[in-house]
């Protein structure tokens, strides 16, 4: 059973690792939005982890909006990223916050990064 965890310990590092390294490549003008990614096999061997580490990241990388995949096509940084409020509306959730409080928070979030 430990070795089973370890393992998935380990799928969910090398998962992250790819999530990381493509976001040093957006932060550093890499990566643009509407950029095609090289395909799954050419991203596992450049990172170096298996090819579902780079499905789990990129899946990742979908819910937060930064990516988007197209059947047939491949996956391409999103033009204008979209995230999707559901992940955020679980944790709030979970932490027992309202959407009254969530609207509040919002709020204050907005003028602060309007000020900025």
């Amino acid at each position: 059973m430990t070795e089973a965890r370890e393992f998935r310990g380990s799928d969910a590092a090398a998962a992250e690792l790819v999530v990381n390294v493509l976001r040093g490549q957006i932060e550093r003008g890499q990566l643009r939005p509407g950029d095609r990614l090289p395909p799954e096999r050419e991203l596992a061997q450049r990172i170096g982890v298996s090819r579902p580490s780079v499905r789990a990241g990129l899946r990742s990388l979908a819910a937060m909006g930064v990516v988007q995949t197209r059947h047939g096509s491949g996956t391409y940084i999103a033009d204008t990223p979209q995230l999707d409020s559901r992940p955020l509306g679980l944790l709030a959730a979970l932490l027992g916050f309202t959407p009254g409080q969530m609207f509040e928070a919002r709020c204050v979030l907005d003028v602060g990064g309007a000020w900025m």
